[in-house]
């Protein structure tokens, strides 16, 4: 995946997105920097499963943004459609920021601490697998690679877990449209918003945590993948993701970097979804079990299954919506009645204010909902909202 270049929107700062984690299981060919995708007549992959975890990282964070992590458990049904045996070999690449060039191991200790570092295992119901690191290849990044030997017409259920550091960086809260252009004009329309608000300057801003599963390599495996199932398991990040800051305030700090974030709890979006892909029995379970899940049955393996978590400037804390809305008066005399309107249409409150509903239409995380009620609320957007109230009260 390439970089994303995106535009600036009023004094938001943006950089592009690094590449994403990603990876399935294919067949290889060559070795070293000669790996290249190759292709099985012979072994086909029936199905597969891929469960996906964001969680915070091991590491606490002091002074920007933390590092989170995601993991993998795949499980792959592989079938020697032949009367003969077949050796293969099976490579799983990691396009990782942080494996790409110019990264090039060359101790075996070296690659012994990669497969530490993202705790890779390759296992089938009959062993675990030695595998070999490689460096590079032009499409598929970085590779983990070992053979397979099939019995003729055996079946064997790969399982393939690894884990690694979310990609992280400043990022936007722009709807992204179908092409380049429609972003464009959506940015136009926020940036117009903007100078009649100036107050919103900064609320385009975001930091943006990613991770991003291929599927295209399932492509050269023999036959159809008859059944491809992909279920990220949402609940404990959001949680986690609801109470934490998006950047952290060090000691050390001497007063410079991302103004437009508060030392605070912030609301967030993401966008989760297989890019290119009817989003077939999409299930979204409630409570503490929440997951997302994609069924396709066949399976055409091609485009990615993409991720972001995008954490917003905006409080959702009462206490922070207090410093928030303090701010903004005291820095842009800001329109409280306005602010309030904004804070309800995270909560799915359209504006009544036509600018400001423009603007919010230019937004990912705004879905406004019919028939709309404060009392429908959970008990900490309400508390904003009546903090917000009487501050109102309070300037009257």
């Amino acid at each position: 995946m390439g970089p994303l270049t995106l535009p600036t929107v009023a004094a938001a700062t943006l950089i592009a997105f690094p590449s994403l984690a990603r990876a399935n299981v294919g067949v290889f060919s060559g070795s070293g920097h000669t790996v290249k995708l190759s292709e099985s007549a012979e072994v086909q992959l029936v199905r597969e499963r891929v469960e996906i975890h964001p969680h915070r990282g091991p590491r606490l964070f002091a002074g920007g943004a933390p590092v989170d992590r995601v993991d993998f458990d795949c499980t792959f049904e592989l079938r020697n459609l032949s009367d003969q045996a077949v050796a293969i070999q099976v490579g799983f690449p990691l396009d990782s920021q942080f494996l790409s060039r110019p990264y090039d191991p060359k101790a075996e200790s070296e690659t012994a601490d990669l497969v530490h570092e993202y705790g890779f295992i390759a296992r089938d119901d009959s062993r675990t697998y030695h595998t070999s690191f490689q460096p590079y290849t032009e499409s598929y990044g970085s590779t983990f690679l070992w053979s397979m030997d099939f019995a003729p017409g055996e079946t064997r259920t790969l399982r393939v877990s690894y884990g690694m550091d979310m990609s992280s960086s400043l990022g936007d809260m722009l709807v992204q449209g179908e092409d380049r252009e429609e972003y464009y004009k959506t940015a136009l329309a926020a940036r117009k918003a903007v100078e009649e608000l100036p107050w919103l300057q900064h609320q385009n801003g975001a930091i943006a945590e990613g991770f991003q599963y291929i599927t295209a390599t399932g492509a050269s495996w023999a036959g159809t993948i008859e059944r491809a199932e992909f279920i990220v398991y949402t609940w404990q990040f959001e949680e986690y993701l609801s109470v934490r800051a998006p950047i952290e305030v060090s000691p050390l700090d001497d007063g410079r970097g991302a103004s437009m974030f508060g030392n605070y709890p912030t609301r967030f979006t993401r966008d989760i979804r297989p890019t290119g892909y009817e989003s077939r029995d999409l299930k979204a379970r409630e409570g503490k079990e929440a997951s997302l899940k994609w069924t396709y049955a066949p399976f055409d393996a091609g485009e990615p299954l993409v991720g972001r978590y995008l954490k917003s400037a905006v409080p959702s804390t009462a206490e922070g919506a207090l410093v928030f809305c303090r701010k903004l008066v005291e820095e842009h005399s800001a329109d409280l009645n306005l602010v309030r309107q904004y804070f309800a249409a995270w909560m799915g409150s359209a504006p009544i204010h036509e600018t400001l509903r423009s603007y919010c239409a230019t937004q990912r995380w705004y879905k406004p909902v019919d028939d709309w009620r404060m009392d429908d609320l959970g008990e900490a957007d309400r508390a904003i909202l009546v903090a917000i109230d009487q501050l109102i009260q309070e300037a009257k």
